[in-house]
């Protein structure tokens, strides 16, 4: 990297006021490509920086308004599950650590199905169980295939478990979930090959 960064501070020195009209191609080129080497960096960056954020900061935002009385879905879940759910689970889909993001949503489904029954006239619990559904699937895809947690994954599944089919109109949540646990359930280490050779002997 020292020698590639010589080379970007090189350019840097460049004066673009004794530039020509001739020069304007390769003025473009070179514009795209620090933009494409910017973009690079920056998901690199991400990726190799820990996630700030996980189950522990969930829950302490939960703390938050856990003894709120609330009344509506619309109060839960717009003004304070959703912001949780676009803020901090979203850092670590975008490190790629997905086992981080799932453990971040298991706290944030649980305290919804906590409040079953809530007046859901806006239709804001049935919309967040198909974000929250979104974020699942998008932590899911990150696992690696030779990934286990078999506590987690089951701490997940019966969390999915526990939400009422009332609120799967959103989007098509209840098909989805069932997808993405039948996904989670091949991470089971008795569904892994290995696993189930020792149970053939």
């Amino acid at each position: 990297l020292a020698q590639q960064s010589a080379m970007c501070q090189t350019i840097n020195k460049v004066d673009v006021s004794t530039l020509k009209l001739a020069d304007v191609d390769v003025m473009k080129e070179l514009r795209d490509a620090a933009r494409t080497m910017a973009d690079r960096l920056d998901d690199a960056i991400v990726k190799l920086t820990p996630c700030k954020y996980n189950r522990e900061t969930v829950n302490d935002a939960i703390d938050n308004f856990r003894h709120y009385n609330f009344r509506k879905f619309h109060g839960l879940c717009d003004h304070n599950l959703v912001p949780i759910l676009d803020q901090q689970v979203p850092e670590a889909i975008r490190a790629e650590q997905g086992e981080v993001a799932l453990d971040m949503l298991v706290p944030l489904i649980d305290f919804f199905n906590m409040h079953e029954g809530l007046d859901d006239s806006f239709g804001s619990g049935s919309e967040y169980v198909g974000h929250w559904t979104e974020k699942l699937q998008e932590a899911a895809e990150l696992l690696h295939p030779d990934w286990s947690n078999d506590d987690l994954i089951k701490e997940v599944l019966q969390s999915v478990q526990n939400i009422s089919e009332d609120y799967f109109g959103y989007g098509g949540s209840g098909e989805n979930l069932e997808k993405v646990c039948d996904k989670l359930e091949t991470f089971l280490s008795t569904d892994k090959p290995e696993a189930k050779r020792q149970k053939q002997h």
